[in-house]
């Protein structure tokens, strides 16, 4: 019966997301530490009095939030840029994984991004409670886009709690997807009926990543549903926010927040004045103070996410001009054999030349994962210069 209890109780305390800092063991033994998550998701326990890390599968235990354990640090994970690149959302992964084996006190994403695609903000999402073990806080930082908007949004509603600078923004969580690498309407794309029930599904994912992270879940989805006018209702002595076709007869209109036809973006003042952000803050330290009073927690950037995203954008620039030139020089070539304009020795070093460099792209390709075109273009090609050089020879 008591293995029984305390497994309960550990499931409890992760749907609860309380994070075990004093591990009790069915043996009686109580160490002070902290919880991680390593790469194949098994749960392990840092003991701060013995320096020993101690699996926890296969055992029973009780774990409870007490941060003696922890370092006097957080970790910032900055995301000031667009929400597109698969590459990059794996090293936010291992950065994540790498940061719950420290004993942090917190893990502080900074945004300020236009949003994305919706496939890897959700893939996102589902990291981030898997591997942190540690309070998580949004910090809306501002700067060249001003603000949290649609993925942006969201990936801030999967953390515990939501800060924000002065004059930035959150919201407009409307669903987009990519087509011919460009952001694309998904009803122009798959159509109505499809894309109806899409966002219908959307708006629900939306409004159960904020309900579990203890935000309002109609305000999140007035952020994607344009045709829902939300309301501030005074119910029981209380302020609620609901939409207007959830009301009840004794509900008192307090203020429409967002009106029919028109997507919700929250100023940082109105996201506090709603409950959505819990206080506007001006640095990274003042938020930490926020969070743990007195404790002059350090918070120490993750570089490598910055890093990360303007490694892809050189490098999908580079293969985009790369393979550009290798179209180019061979339909030259091509057309150089098919008129006999070109000597057989040059055209044989030019088509091996072409081959080598779609031979590298190709490895390229496999390197970086967000170049758009596919492996099939470039073996097509290299097909077609073995082909060339086959009839040369």
């Amino acid at each position: 019966m008591q293995k029984v209890r305390l497994s309960l109780l550990f499931t409890c305390l992760l749907a609860l997301q309380v994070y075990g800092d004093t591990l009790e063991l069915s043996d009686g033994k109580t160490y002070t530490g902290y919880l991680f998550v390593k790469a194949d998701q098994s749960r392990w326990f840092h003991a701060a009095e013995t320096g020993r890390d101690i699996k926890l599968e296969g055992k029973d235990y009780n774990a409870r939030y007490n941060p003696t354990g922890r370092k006097n640090t957080a970790a910032v994970i900055p995301i000031e840029f667009p929400i597109q690149y698969e590459q990059v959302i794996e090293t936010i992964e291992k950065v994540l994984i790498e940061e719950s084996a420290k004993g942090h006190r917190a893990i502080v994403i900074e945004l300020d991004t236009p949003g994305g695609r919706v496939d890897i903000t959700r893939n996102l999402c589902s990291i981030i409670p898997r591997y942190s073990t540690c309070p998580l806080a949004a910090y809306i930082k501002g700067g060249r886009f001003g603000g949290a908007y649609s993925a942006g949004a969201i990936i801030a509603m999967a953390c515990n709690k939501i800060y924000a600078a002065p004059n930035t923004c959150i919201g407009a969580a409307t669903s987009i997807t990519i087509q011919d690498g460009a952001p694309a309407d998904i009803a122009r794309v798959y159509g109505e009926d499809a894309a109806e029930k899409f966002r219908s599904a959307f708006r629900n994912y939306i409004a159960s990543i904020a309900s579990s992270n203890g935000h309002s879940p109609y305000i999140a989805m007035a952020m994607e549903e344009k045709d829902m006018e939300l309301l501030a209702v005074a119910r029981n002595d209380e302020r609620i926010f609901i939409d207007k076709d959830r009301m009840l007869k004794d509900d008192r209109i307090i203020e429409v927040v967002s009106p029919e036809g028109e997507l919700l973006t929250l100023t940082a003042e109105k996201a506090v004045d709603y409950g959505f952000a819990v206080k506007i803050v001006t640095s990274r330290k003042q938020l930490l103070e926020d969070m743990f009073p007195g404790k002059n927690v350090r918070p120490i950037e993750m570089v490598s996410v910055r890093e990360s995203y303007d490694e892809v954008e050189k490098a999908l620039d580079y293969a985009g001009k790369l393979m550009e030139k290798i179209t180019k020089e061979f339909r030259t070539i091509e057309l150089k054999h098919s008129t006999g304009s070109m000597y057989r020795k040059d055209l044989l070093r030019s088509v091996n030349v072409i081959k080598k460099n779609a031979e590298f792209l190709l490895k390229f390709k496999e390197k970086y994962i967000d170049i758009q075109f596919e492996k099939e273009e470039i073996q097509k090609i290299i097909n077609e210069a073995e082909s060339v050089v086959s009839a040369i020879r």
